[in-house]
C-alpha cells in the first residue's frame, strides 16, 4: 500500500473502527511501506504484516507492526490466527487464479482496496509491482470474487486514480 490513496483512508478506518474490537488479530497483505499500520495501529494495535519485498521490509517496516513475515502471501501458513486481514492495492498484483487461491487461505473476514483499471509495471526494480490484474471493474471484482461485497467506491469523483477505488470486504463465507 506504499503508494496508495488517502481517499480509502477515512473509509477503511471507519469500517474497521465500528466493526472490529480493539483487541482484534489483523494480518495486513502486502504491506508495502506499512500505511494499514499508520492508519490502525492506535485502535487496533494486533497487527502484524506480510510483505514479499525484501527492500519494503528494510526500508519501511522495521519499527511498525508487531511482526513483519518476509513470505509471499501464498505460501504464508499461519492465517488462522488472525480474525481480520486487509489487503491494500495488492489483490491487483496477482493473478485472478493467485488472488482466488489466496481468499481461500485468509481469514472469514477481509477489507480489500483495489483500484480499478490501472496498469502498472515494475517500479524501481520491484518485480511483484506489475498489475496482474489491470483490468478490474467494479463488474469484473463482482464476476471473479462473488463472496466480496462492494461497501464504497469513488469511481466518478477520484482525484488521484484515474479510474477509482473500490473497498471491498468479506464477512461470511458464500
Amino acid at each position: 500500500m506504499s503508494d496508495s490513496s488517502n481517499e480509502t483512508d477515512n473509509e477503511v478506518v471507519a469500517y474497521i473502527v465500528n466493526n472490529y474490537s480493539s483487541t482484534t488479530k489483523i494480518i495486513d497483505i502486502g504491506a508495502g511501506a506499512g500505511k494499514m499500520w499508520e492508519l490502525l495501529h492506535k485502535t487496533h494495535p494486533n497487527i502484524d504484516a506480510i510483505e514479499v519485498w525484501t527492500p519494503n521490509v528494510e526500508e519501511y517496516l522495521g519499527d511498525k507492526y508487531n511482526k513483519v513475515f518476509n513470505v509471499d502471501c501464498l505460501d504464508f501458513k499461519e492465517y488462522g490466527d488472525y480474525n481480520l486481514a486487509t489487503i491494500g492495492d495488492m489483490l491487483e498484483h496477482l493473478t485472478v487464479k493467485d488472488a482466488q487461491k489466496l481468499l481461500t487461505m485468509l481469514p472469514k473476514d477481509v477489507v480489500i482496496i483495489v483500484p480499478y483499471s490501472l496498469h502498472k509495471h515494475h517500479l524501481a526494480g520491484n518485480p511483484y509491482q506489475e498489475h496482474k490484474q489491470p483490468d478490474l471493474t467494479v463488474e469484473n471484482m463482482e464476476e471473479r470474487y462473488p463472496e466480496l461485497n462492494l461497501i464504497w467506491d469513488n469511481i466518478k469523483t477520484s482525484k488521484t486514480t484515474p479510474n477509482g477505488l473500490g473497498i471491498y470486504v468479506r464477512t461470511k463465507y458464500v
